[in-house]
């Protein structure tokens, strides 16, 4: 996923808009979900701020009560 438009600018709104960059991936990826992949064969990788995105997208998951295969950070 590319969210270079949300992680652009000044470090601190970046830091705001991972939560919600997270939160929107998770809820793609449980369309996923409702398509046919298995919540375990879902494997999300982030870097830096990203890792804190894919954080999100795992809580994302929880609240509806799935649970990724991995998440790499």
């Amino acid at each position: 996923m590319d969210w270079k438009r949300g992680a652009g600018g000044k470090y601190r709104r970046a830091v705001e808009n991972a939560e919600l960059v997270g939160r929107q991936a998770g809820k793609i990826l449980l369309r996923l979900i409702a398509n046919g992949t298995h919540p375990s064969d879902i494997h999300v990788i982030g870097f830096s701020l990203g890792a804190q995105v894919a954080g999100f997208i795992g809580e994302t998951f929880k609240q509806y009560g799935f649970k990724l295969g991995q998440i790499t950070g």
